[in-house]
């Protein structure tokens, strides 16, 4: 896990662009001194990283163009 506070590593890694950050993660395995990323993928509908897409599929609908968001609107109690 790091931190990409005041760097361009989110960037650097296809994390981030002009809109914001994207969702995702890589692995990375250290050969001697190098360090090399191995696997990237991105988060978001479909993958396998979200338990909820297979729950959704079960509805008559399935997820009906539902799509998460990074934050909710919080309604009035």
């Amino acid at each position: 896990m790091v931190s990409a506070e005041d760097s361009s590593f989110s960037e650097d890694m296809g994390y981030q662009n002009d809109n914001g950050f994207l969702p995702g993660v890589s692995a990375f395995k250290k050969q001697g001194d190098d360090i090399h990323r191995v696997a990237n993928t991105a988060f978001g509908p479909g993958d396998d990283f979200c338990a909820v897409w297979h729950l959704l599929d079960m509805l008559p609908e399935g997820a009906d163009g539902w799509q998460p968001k990074f934050s909710y609107d919080q309604e009035s109690a």
